[in-house]
């Protein structure tokens, strides 16, 4: 196995979205998509896939179950959703990866698995998420829930994984 990348973004200060276009194909089943040193300053970021003609999908077919623990206690959370609720967490020292598979694939809904180490309350973050459309997805369109909230730190990277 290795890991071929696709595509490097260093984030710049006070950017409300990130679209990260044509970077699922049929040339790879799985993709790693890693993020380091954090998004921004709080959470609230939220992926959306989007689908073969580059349009972002925001109807309601993102599910996401989450477990996260920290020094306080823990969180379990089950919704629906229009996108990827939460899935890197933004702040500065965060370090996460996130597993998709077949998100190309219009014969079946694509899924991904998100692990994470949070500087920001010390906590350890694991949840899954599925985007039960039948659909080709190009790409992917970061979101902040908060439009007073931005981008501005940190490095994203994506992989194809490659036999």
């Amino acid at each position: 196995m290795k890991l071929v990348e696709i595509k490097k973004i260093v984030l710049q200060p006070n950017v409300t979205s990130v679209t990260i276009d044509n970077i699922f194909s049929a040339d790879y089943d799985d993709y790693v998509i890693m993020v380091d040193y954090g998004m921004g300053d709080v959470p609230n970021n939220r992926p959306r896939f989007l689908d073969a003609s580059g349009n972002e999908d925001s109807g309601n077919e993102y599910q996401l179950h989450q477990i996260r623990a920290n020094n306080t206690g823990q969180l379990f959370q089950r919704s629906d959703t229009n996108s990827m609720s939460d899935m890197f967490w933004k702040y500065v020292g965060n370090h996460q990866i996130a597993y998709f598979y077949r998100p190309f694939s219009a014969s079946h809904p694509s899924s991904a698995l998100v692990w994470g180490i949070q500087s920001y309350g010390n906590s350890y973050t694991e949840h899954a998420h599925n985007h039960d459309s039948l659909q080709s997805n190009r790409g992917i369109k970061f979101i902040v829930y908060n439009g007073s909230v931005y981008y501005n730190t940190g490095t994203i990277k994506i992989y194809g994984v490659a036999e």
